[in-house]
């Protein structure tokens, strides 16, 4: 069933906070550090139990990451408390290590959680300490906050695929939703011809599945909106796509019954 606004758990949920921008010219240092504070700390009192990003975390200075530490750790009123919110630090921090990480194994299914998050802690640690914002025993306790540390292995052809598939299904929902169609289907080499569209280095998808909604948007819809612009367009029927005759495209047809 589809969320409703302004509901939780849903995207429109308004415990969730996304804070962006935490770098910042160095004469806008002292009124950034405040609003962060008060953007924060306001959020918490109207949602105590909320969902918080820091977005580039990796970009923070020694100031913001200790003002952080201070609010995890202390709170900064005591109506205020961080135990039933959660709080995810997002960050590039490790991806050559993790990168590193995939090439030792043959499959990605033989690196275990455990490897993986230790690779990605160790790192981060180890930039942390490097900019010497604190003494290394302050360094060990601001990491010891962290509960998880959740690493993103380099995204391969299978799993860019599998995020093809799992977007065009939430896609057809839609469309299903509004009434357009009653169903569509497609092969692997609807999936295959789409993730080849996305750019990769070796076996790696440089930007992850940052290009699959463009890519989609080019070639499904695309396909979609002409399929129902044409004088074959029936509303409750379900619908194939295939990849055109040149290899150029997708096409979108009535499904023979």
């Amino acid at each position: 069933m589809e969320n409703k606004p302004n509901t939780c758990p849903g995207r429109g949920c308004p415990a969730y906070k996304v804070v962006f921008g935490l770098d910042y010219l160095q004469s806008e240092k002292q009124k950034q550090m405040e609003l962060l504070r008060e953007t924060l700390t306001s959020h918490l009192l109207w949602f105590p139990e909320s969902l918080v990003v820091m977005e580039e975390y990796d970009k923070v200075d020694c100031d913001v990451r200790g003002l952080l530490k201070q609010m995890l750790d202390k709170g900064t009123e005591s109506s205020i408390d961080w135990g039933k919110s959660i709080v995810v630090l997002e960050s590039n921090t490790g991806y050559l290590e993790l990168l590193d990480l995939r090439e030792k194994y043959k499959s990605r299914k033989e690196i275990s959680a455990e490897e993986a998050q230790r690779v990605l802690k160790d790192k981060v640690f180890s930039k942390w300490a490097a900019q010497g914002c604190e003494e290394r025993v302050d360094t060990i306790k601001t990491v010891s906050l962290i509960n998880m540390f959740l690493p993103f292995l380099p995204l391969e052809r299978p799993q860019v695929e599998d995020i093809i598939d799992l977007n065009m299904r939430r896609r057809l929902e839609h469309r299903i939703n509004k009434g357009e169609l009653a169903g569509l289907h497609w092969d692997s080499s609807v999936l295959q011809f789409l993730s080849s569209k996305i750019e990769f280095d070796g076996n790696y998808a440089i930007e992850g599945a940052k290009e699959v909604s463009t890519v989609l948007a080019r070639y499904v819809t695309r396909a979609l909106k002409e399929y129902t612009q044409s004088s074959v367009y029936a509303a409750n029927a379900t619908v194939t796509l295939n990849v055109s005759h040149d290899g150029k495209g997708l096409v979108a047809h009535k499904r023979d019954v």
